[in-house]
C-alpha cells in the first residue's frame, strides 16, 4: 500500500508561471488602449519656490481630454502675500488669450494645490498664477509655472 503522499500530485509550477506571463504579456498593450497620458514635472518659480508640479494630460480617441494638475510643496497663497488668495490655472492655446480653466483646490496640510479639468486641444500651454481674487478673469497675478504640453495622442 503506497503513503497518501506519495498519491498527490502536485501542479507543475513552470506551467502555472508561464501561464501567467502569457496573461500578462496578452494584456499590457489593452491596458493602455483606451488613451495615453503624457507627462511633464516642473519646479515652480518665484515666489513660489519650493513647488513641485505634476501635470497629466490624457486624450481619448475622440480627442477629449483631461488635465490632472497637482503642486506639492505649495506655500498658502496668504503666506506668500497677505493680499493673495488663489492659486488660477490657465489654459493658453497658440494665438488665443489664456483662458481660466479654475482655481487649485489647496489642502493646507499636505500644502497641495490640484485641479482636473477637460481640454480638447493636443498641443497647450498651462499657467499657474497666484492671485489676489479666486475671480479673476484674465492673469494678472505673479506667474509661478508655465509650462507646454502636448498630448500623445
Amino acid at each position: 500500500m503506497e503513503p497518501a503522499a506519495a498519491s498527490l500530485k502536485l501542479p507543475d509550477v513552470n506551467m502555472n508561471l508561464r501561464t501567467r506571463t502569457l496573461g500578462i504579456l496578452f494584456l499590457l498593450p489593452l491596458a493602455g488602449a483606451g488613451c495615453s497620458e503624457a507627462r511633464v514635472r516642473a519646479d515652480t518659480s518665484a515666489p513660489a519656490y519650493a513647488g513641485e508640479a505634476d501635470i497629466r494630460y490624457s486624450r481619448d480617441k475622440t480627442g477629449n481630454g483631461t488635465i490632472k494638475l497637482t503642486i506639492d510643496h505649495l506655500a498658502a497663497p496668504e503666506r506668500i502675500g497677505s493680499n493673495y488668495t488663489a492659486y488660477v490655472a490657465w489654459l493658453e492655446v497658440e494665438g488665443r488669450e489664456p483662458a481660466k480653466l479654475g482655481v487649485l483646490e489647496y489642502d493646507p496640510k499636505k500644502r497641495r494645490g490640484e485641479l482636473t479639468v477637460s481640454a480638447a486641444h493636443k498641443k497647450l500651454r498651462l499657467l499657474v498664477t497666484l492671485e489676489e481674487s479666486r475671480d479673476v478673469v484674465a492673469p494678472a497675478g505673479v506667474r509661478i509655472l508655465a509650462e507646454s504640453v502636448t498630448a500623445k495622442r
